[in-house]
């Protein structure tokens, strides 16, 4: 009924979209849940959002069965009355419900800082404007051929663009399946088969989508929740129709700026605030900085969430009064760092709470990703900071960028110094065929090899392998990094990726190793043991657990082999 909320736990088909706009059809508003998540989250999401019904299927059903409280509503069951008499269907009536735009249209729930969900109040009026602003923008809804390919999961804001956007419009929605989400090659022939105009991916999905053959085709791109490398941005912008940055987040109701790439771009800024939207670049006290500046970005206008649900300490904290705008406006305190140029262009510059000290002095994590990514031979990067107090160091990830010429570790931290004072530039750079990636195509900081800061930074000088597995692998490191292991003996203690090591030439040590010593292991054990007597620790540990998997026939035959 009016002024509930209905949670929809649903796979990608039809019934989805249906239950969404049944839930507004009714006055309600909906939450939608992630089937992968887990029950235990789910069920905190169901009880703070109070919902009173579950829109569900037969499949995850029987998950909540006591422990929800509301009507559980199974899609495959619902059955429709049939008056066989004047054979026509007999569905309930819906009672008139009043166009209001103050009225909530969905709850989002996004990670808590302290790991309890927080859900996202947005109001109909809000995300009709943005709906409408985005529509404008991109020529979307030019005519009925337009088509949307909708990628992201619905507990992600942008996929309220891709659901809602062609039914405002007047154009197609191409909903992917589940298996499609995670299959390039499949997205790019949902693209051919539907004649698909419009599409909005994380710049590490849109490499992704180089790489299984994009191509050139007429569509509009765009992208958005996380920086966009220059070079990326511009290959996009020769490639498609046209491409787009977008920044937003999801209680700016999906996006707050935007700006058109061109295939000279030498940086990505956020660009200028949509028409409905005010920004500004404020300090500690609400205060506008200098152009060039860095402050903290703050978003007002008509696109601002209702608060957070049943937080209202919370949402006091972050919806602020708008010192330059009309009585009662506010003011929503982003928690991001960004810089106004002078024409009124803005520069995304990383996280507040993403800021680290590095011996004594301030470091923004974006600004130093920013710089890596400017260099041609790198096509994506990542940096965040290992350690902490007087051990704490940055270490950049980074992936080759397609057709450029080789560089090493080296050549890039060259390149950083040439930048970055000196209390800014990387401890470590470790090169990654890919960043990996969350479900919602975000880098996953997690599944980041943490590599042996112990190690791979220690200033020590050369000390000669002791014994046959370290002298083995100092051989191999060697002839892998330099060629010939008499021109360079490779230390002990010597960190692979500080000599000249990538991710490349660490997958060519494991096929040495494992030429040499029958062992089995996985590339990480080069991150995390970088070093020569590290690494042998590893190949030792490896052999002995083959050696403890043996039956004692396989024991007395590999005696029998290896007796002079």
């Amino acid at each position: 009924g009016e002024g509930s909320v209905v949670a929809v736990l649903l796979g990608r088909t039809p019934d989805l979209v249906a239950a969404f706009l049944g839930a507004w059809r009714a006055g309600a508003a909906y939450v939608p849940l992630d089937p992968a998540a887990p029950d235990e989250r789910t069920a905190h999401v169901l009880a703070d959002a109070a919902a009173a019904v579950l829109v569900t299927d037969g499949t995850h059903a029987a998950r909540f069965t006591g422990r929800f409280e509301g009507r559980v509503l199974d899609v495959g069951t619902v059955a429709e009355t049939t008056d066989n008499t004047a054979g026509t269907r007999r569905t309930q009536p819906v009672p008139a419900v009043a166009d209001d735009p103050s009225r909530l249209a969905y709850l989002m729930y996004t990670s808590g800082s302290t790991g309890r969900p927080k859900g996202v109040a947005v109001e109909h009026g809000s995300l009709l404007t943005m709906l409408r602003a985005s529509q404008a923008h991109l020529d979307f809804g030019q005519g009925p051929d337009d088509a949307w390919l909708a990628l992201a999961q619905v507990t992600f804001d942008i996929s309220c663009t891709e659901l809602f956007m062609p039914l405002v419009a007047g154009g197609r929605l191409v909903l992917a399946r589940e298996q499609e989400q995670r299959d390039h090659a499949a997205q790019l022939r949902l693209i051919d088969e539907h004649e698909v105009s419009h599409l909005q991916v994380a710049p590490t999905h849109w490499q992704l989508l180089l790489d299984a053959g994009l191509g050139r085709r007429p569509i509009v791109g765009q992208t958005g929740g996380e920086p966009c490398p220059p070079a990326l941005a511009r290959e996009l912008s020769r490639r498609l129709m046209r491409f787009i940055n977008e920044y937003g987040l999801t209680e700016t109701t999906i996006a707050a700026t935007r700006w058109d790439a061109d295939d000279a771009a030498t940086g990505v800024p956020v660009g200028r605030p949509y028409p409905h939207v005010t920004a500004y670049v404020l300090d500690d006290r609400l205060q506008p900085v200098p152009y060039g500046v860095t402050g903290e970005l703050c978003v007002g206008g008509d696109g601002l969430a209702r608060g957070y649900h049943g937080r209202p300490g919370l949402t006091a904290a972050a919806f602020v009064p708008d010192p330059y705008g009309l009585a009662g406006s506010r003011l929503y305190r982003t928690g991001d760092r960004a810089r106004m140029r002078p024409d009124g262009t803005l520069e995304f510059a990383g996280r507040a709470d993403g800021q680290v000290k590095i011996r004594g002095r301030r470091v923004e994590t974006g600004e130093v990703q920013g710089v890596l990514v400017e260099h041609p031979a790198v096509a994506q990067a990542f940096v965040t900071v290992h350690g902490s107090g007087p051990e704490a160091a940055l270490v950049g990830y980074w992936t080759p960028a397609p057709h450029a010429e080789p560089t090493t570790d080296g050549e890039l931290l060259d390149h950083c110094a040439r930048r970055l004072p000196d209390y800014m530039l990387p401890a470590l750079l470790v090169g990654l065929e890919r960043l990996p990636l969350t479900r919602h195509n975000k880098v996953d900081t997690a599944a980041l090899p943490v590599p042996d800061l112990a190690a791979a930074l220690a200033d020590e000088p050369y000390s000669a392998p002791e014994g046959p597995v370290e002298e083995a692998l100092a051989e191999i490191w060697s002839e892998v990094l330099f060629g010939d292991p008499a021109a360079r003996p490779v230390g002990a203690r010597q960190g692979f990726f500080r000599i000249g090591g990538n991710s490349v030439r660490a997958a060519r040590v494991i096929a040495r190793v494992q030429e040499e010593f029958d062992v089995e292991l996985p590339l990480s054990a080069v991150f995390e043991r970088p070093t020569v007597r590290g690494l042998a620790a590893a190949v030792e540990e490896a052999v002995r657990a083959e050696i403890e998997s043996l039956t004692e026939a396989e024991l007395a035959l590999a005696q029998r082999e290896y007796q002079p």
